[in-house]
């Protein structure tokens, strides 16, 4: 599934904060959000995995 852009938007808005833990807080809570619907968050999961590299990020946060 791709993700539509009003959700690359949210993300691309997220990551210009260049606060790296504001952006993980931000992403936490989005995802736990997005999460509502599987399909959206496992395609959001994978995007973030690729774009920063956080699956230890992701592991801690039990996403």
């Amino acid at each position: 599934m791709k993700l539509t852009s009003n959700v690359k938007l949210q993300i691309n808005q997220i990551i210009r904060s260049r606060r790296t833990t504001f952006i993980k807080n931000q992403l936490f809570l989005f995802l736990q959000k997005s999460s509502n619907n599987l399909q959206n968050y496992k395609a959001l999961r994978k995007n973030l995995q690729k774009v920063f590299g956080i699956s230890s990020f992701m592991r801690k946060a039990k996403l």
